[in-house]
Parts: C-alpha cells; sequence; structure tokens
C-alpha cells in the first residue's frame, strides 16, 4: 500500500488523472516533506523546466502564459507559504495554455515515482459492474492500476458468460490515468484498431499527422509507465494501436460521458468510436487529452509537464476541445436515456 499522501496528490500522469499507489512507497501516514529554510517559489526553475521539456514550448510565448507567469511571480513577491504557492499555481494552470501541468510536493523523487508505478493499484472502487435486466452496467473510475485493468477484464468475463443483452460502460467520473484503456477497449475489438498517435517535441513539421507515415512505424506495446515516459519522448511520434482481447463482446455498447470525462478516458471513448463501436451518451468530455511526465524540483517537488500531444484518426486533436457525444445531454440524465434506448431496441 501506499502512503494517503502520494494517494491523494496525484491528478495527471500518461494520459490523465493518476492516483497513485505501489510498492516501495512510503508507509501509510508519511508526511509532506518540509520545506528548506528560507524557501522561494521556485518561479524561474519551473519556467526553466517548462522550456526544456514541453510538447510545444511556444506556448510559453503566448499571452495566457505570460499573464499566468505575472500572477506567479507576484505571488512568489509576498514570500508564501509553500503549500499556498503550490495551491495557487495548480489552480492558476487550470486557465494556462495547455493542460496537464501541476506541481506537487510528495516524499519521493521523480525516478523512484516512476519505478513504482507500474506495480501500483488502484483498490476496489475503481471498477464496478452491476445489473439493469439483461444489460450490464460497468462503471470505470479510473484508467490507472494494475488491479483496474484485472477488474476490467474480469467484468468483460461476466457479462459474455451471463450473456449481457447489451454494456453500458459508464466513464462519468473518470478524469483519466493509463493502461486500463487497454482492456477497456480491447474486449470489445473484433480486429485490431490505430486509434492515433502522440506527438513529442522532437517532430518538426505536419507530417506526423500522415496516417500513411504513421502506420510505417511499429504500434508502441510497452505498455509501461517508465518504458512511455521514455519512449513518448525519445520519438517524434508514438503509434498507438488496439488489439482484440478475450472474451470477445459482440453486443451494442453505449458509452456515458460528462465535462469531467478527460485524458485517458477519452482515449477509450475516441478509440470506441473510431472502431465503430460505441454510441455516446451524456456532456462533451473535458478535452485535457495530452501525456505528462513528472520531472524534479528538488526540495521534494515535483513538476508534471506534458510532453507530448495527442492526435486521433477518429476525433482529431482532443485538447482544448473534448469528443462530442452522438446525444448531448446532462450527465446526469445519461444513464437513464441509456437504459431507455436500449429497452426500445
Amino acid at each position: 500500500m501506499s502512503s494517503p499522501l502520494i494517494r491523494r496528490s496525484f491528478a495527471v500522469t500518461l494520459f490523465g488523472a493518476l492516483g497513485l499507489l505501489g510498492m516501495g512507497c512510503p508507509p501509510a501516514g508519511a508526511e509532506e516533506p518540509r520545506a528548506s529554510p528560507g524557501w522561494q517559489p521556485p518561479v524561474a526553475a519551473i519556467e526553466a523546466l517548462l522550456r526544456e521539456r514541453m510538447f510545444d514550448p511556444t506556448l510559453l510565448d503566448s499571452a495566457a502564459y505570460a499573464a499566468l507567469r505575472s500572477d506567479l511571480q507576484a505571488l512568489a513577491d509576498t514570500a508564501p507559504a509553500r503549500s499556498a504557492f503550490i495551491a495557487a499555481f495548480n489552480q492558476r494552470w487550470l486557465r494556462g495554455p495547455s493542460s496537464h501541468v501541476q506541481l506537487q510536493s510528495v516524499p519521493v523523487s521523480a525516478a523512484q515515482l516512476a519505478a513504482q508505478l507500474d506495480g501500483m493499484n488502484a483498490g476496489a472502487q475503481a471498477v464496478q459492474l452491476r445489473w439493469e435486466g439483461e444489460t450490464a452496467v460497468l462503471a470505470v473510475h479510473t484508467m490507472m492500476g494494475r488491479d483496474t485493468e484485472q477488474a476490467i477484464s474480469q467484468a468483460y468475463q461476466a457479462i459474455v458468460a451471463r450473456p449481457a443483452r447489451a454494456v453500458v460502460i459508464d466513464l462519468r467520473q473518470n478524469t483519466g490515468g493509463a493502461f486500463a484503456v487497454r482492456p477497456l477497449v480491447g474486449h470489445l475489438l473484433a480486429e485490431g484498431v490505430d486509434s492515433g498517435v502522440f506527438v513529442s517535441r522532437r517532430w518538426r513539421g505536419g507530417a506526423a499527422h500522415d496516417r500513411e507515415v504513421v502506420r510505417a512505424v511499429a504500434p508502441w506495446d510497452a505498455w509501461s509507465l517508465q518504458r512511455f515516459w521514455t519512449d513518448v519522448q525519445a520519438q517524434p511520434f508514438t503509434r498507438l494501436r488496439f488489439l482484440p482481447m478475450a472474451p470477445h463482446y459482440t453486443g451494442p455498447v453505449i458509452v456515458l460521458t460528462s465535462a469531467r470525462t478527460a485524458s485517458a478516458a477519452e482515449l477509450a471513448v475516441d478509440a470506441l468510436l473510431g472502431a465503430g463501436r460505441a454510441r455516446v451518451l451524456g456532456e462533451r468530455t473535458a478535452g485535457r487529452m495530452l501525456s505528462q511526465a513528472p520531472f524534479d524540483l528538488g526540495d521534494g517537488l515535483l513538476l508534471f509537464v506534458p510532453v507530448a500531444d495527442y492526435h486521433a484518426w477518429h476525433s482529431g486533436r482532443i485538447e482544448g476541445r473534448g469528443i462530442t457525444p452522438h446525444r448531448v445531454l446532462p450527465a446526469d440524465a445519461a444513464l437513464a436515456a441509456a437504459l431507455a434506448e436500449l429497452s426500445d431496441r
């Protein structure tokens, strides 16, 4: 188990929301790292790291970033407590030029964090399967955790064994994560589907958006966060492809979304749309679809930086735009609407 501090600290990593658990984390009750005496907000160091690592450093030349940096510098000049500066930084970046920038105070380094992630678990609350008559309602609340991946596959086994007349996948509370998107999509596919491409700062030009150019590159298949963070930054672009997984569910699927549905959850929605495997009901998704990685700032601080953009073959660029459902309606009305649609079939 990991410390509650780590568990609650992280909101975004590979594609989006990430709750950190894992072997080797500090024990439960671990305290937040203390700042050095005379600590000063590292505004200049943050900007230098962003310019060095961000997928598109020209975003830091925008008016939005200039206003944000001015606000942060004014705050830094007041010598705030570290916790106050971190909270203000993260709040102001909600209006910044991109998503997936976050400052955190944690008891591990970026290297230690990377070493722990691939074996982490998210907990039993991550996946819930219930039945409405012969319709399976599969709620997936995070895309993070090896246990989440296993629970999704186990849910599909139950769905196929019953068998379900239809499946409703509820992603309304899913703000992202990592590789649980793989079984969520894979068990619904009869054949492989190219979903899109991650584009890093190493790419110069537009050909990475050319499907034929991307197809000449082997799909990325390491399915490890450590490898992904390394590979996506080392290559101009990284091709993402989903393959079928057994058991295969062939029946109708409806996906529920909200304005909170973000990042890896948006990737799942887009992949199922591109494969023609789902109808989507609810609200436009969050439009927070970048890949980020953590970097050390010293003094127990990590800065999460978006290191790659994502271009989907079906929906195009999702960042800042989101995905519009087939039927737009308030999120809290989406489940009832989905069940009503299925009952009419």
